[in-house]
């Protein structure tokens, strides 16, 4: 599974729902949180499974981002996973919560299995950033990342890119720690008009270690697969360094003028893997 580019759709407007197969993101989240109104997030949670159906119909991952608050929080992760929904992204992400909603959905899925639960931490203030590593170790965690945008207002900061890159670094390497999926810009994802910055940030992500990222417009999908795939460059090389390394029969060789040792081999087995379209499972304690 390569989750390259991770779209929101607003889980209560029908025709953005419709629509959403059809722009090739490797991942619809539906939100219940931030883009629903108060008073239509009822029917959004009401409507889920059908909404689960329509957005994955060309193959899409599907999660489904929760509201805030526990119980709210709660009653939407039950109706997403009745719903078939692949996981779960968890707003306002800390370790009590987490805790309370693997309890919630152990005690109402008598007959689903635990491992069937995946969580997406969405890390929005300063002590989730603090403690993002101990977050990353509760159980059915599949990835992290940083809500730019309400951090920064909890911080009374602004967005900017200087503002953003340590903690989306802090929280990239407490998801990798733990094994974890890492997704994320070093910036802010509200600008979505700026495609020539979206591409650059995205390199840059890339070249940080980050799988992928969420964008709000469909604009911004085809720059996230194209950054954050392998180049057909990067899949040669690797090719190449493997070839020679196994020409060499172990031990350290030369390739293109360069050292190739153990940590060389892994990151050229790497990006085959990418290309073949592995993640890691959801982490279990």
């Amino acid at each position: 599974m390569m989750l390259r580019s991770l779209l929101y759709v607003p889980a209560n407007i029908a025709r953005f729902i419709d629509k959403a197969a059809s722009y090739g993101a490797d991942a619809i989240i539906l939100d219940l949180e931030d883009s629903v109104p108060t008073n239509e997030k009822l029917l959004a949670r009401n409507q889920l499974e059908n909404s689960i159906k329509q957005v994955g119909q060309s193959g899409a991952t599907v999660f489904v981002r929760i509201n805030a608050d526990i119980e709210n929080a709660r009653k939407d992760a039950i109706a997403a996973l009745q719903g078939g929904a692949f996981g779960l992204m968890v707003a306002k992400a800390n370790e009590q919560k987490i805790v309370h909603l693997n309890q919630c959905i152990s005690s109402s899925f008598a007959d689903k299995k635990l491992n069937d639960i995946k969580f997406i931490a969405l890390i929005e203030d300063a002590a989730a950033v603090v403690n993002a590593n101990a977050i990353g170790r509760q159980n059915n965690m599949f990835g992290m990342l940083v809500g730019g945008e309400d951090l920064a207002t909890s911080l009374n900061a602004f967005p900017s890119p200087d503002m953003l890159r340590f903690p989306k670094q802090a929280v990239h390497y407490a998801a990798k720690a733990n094994g974890l999926m890492s997704f994320g810009l070093c910036r802010t994802i509200t600008d979505y008009t700026d495609l020539q910055q979206i591409a650059a940030s995205a390199f840059e992500a890339k070249n940080l270690g980050f799988d992928g990222a969420t964008c709000i417009h469909p604009s911004s999908i085809n720059i996230l697969n194209e950054n954050f795939a392998p180049s057909e460059q990067e899949i040669n090389w690797a090719n190449e360094v493997l070839k020679k390394a196994a020409e060499q029969d172990g031990g350290v060789t030369i390739f293109e003028n360069k050292m190739v040792d153990l940590p060389i081999l892994k990151r050229a087995k790497q990006i085959l893997a990418q290309k073949g379209h592995t993640a890691p499972p959801a982490h279990k304690k």
